[in-house]
């Protein structure tokens, strides 16, 4: 069961990819990871892992319609927007599900 969607949303970001890795790399297996490349194909192409699906937009529509895009595709209970240019800590997606259960559902998180 997927819990938490992360959706990066991306227009000619250098370390979109990077970005995408360390997340595979630091969340586990009840995460998913949508990419949202606004209008520009990445130079090299990206590694595809079954947690990963890529929306390709061959026009630019903005980074709230990415967004958007990704939202509508997500499966897990919780959705997170994180930016192109980003590292995560190990488990940290753990770590802000815990939060989650311990807080409610109706809190908002942001990650340091």
């Amino acid at each position: 069961m997927i819990e938490l969607s992360i959706i990066v949303p991306g227009r000619q970001e250098e370390f979109m990819g990077r970005t995408i890795q360390d997340l595979i790399e630091h969340t586990s297996e009840k995460t998913e990871i949508i990419g949202v490349l606004d209008g520009v194909l990445p130079d090299p192409p990206f590694d595809f892992t079954s947690r990963v699906t890529i929306i390709y937009n061959p026009f630019s529509v903005g980074q709230r319609e990415a967004s958007n895009q990704g939202a509508k595709i997500a499966r897990g209970k919780y959705l997170m927007k994180m930016d192109a240019h980003c590292a995560v800590d190990e488990d940290f997606d753990t770590k802000m599900l815990k939060a989650i259960k311990e807080l409610g559902n109706d809190t908002t998180l942001l990650p340091v």
